[in-house]
């Protein structure tokens, strides 16, 4: 779907965003672990 599609550009944008600022990649999967526990939490 487009959501699925938006919510992956987005990610791929903060995260090259992220890599931009000099932050390491670790921190960018830190990172996308709170958005998803962010999107589980939304869910119940």
């Amino acid at each position: 779907t487009v959501k699925t599609w938006s919510k992956q550009l987005l990610l791929e944008a903060t995260s090259s965003l992220l890599r931009n600022y000099g932050e390491t990649p670790m921190e960018i999967e830190d990172f996308q672990d709170a958005f998803h526990e962010q999107k589980e939490e939304r869910k119940r």
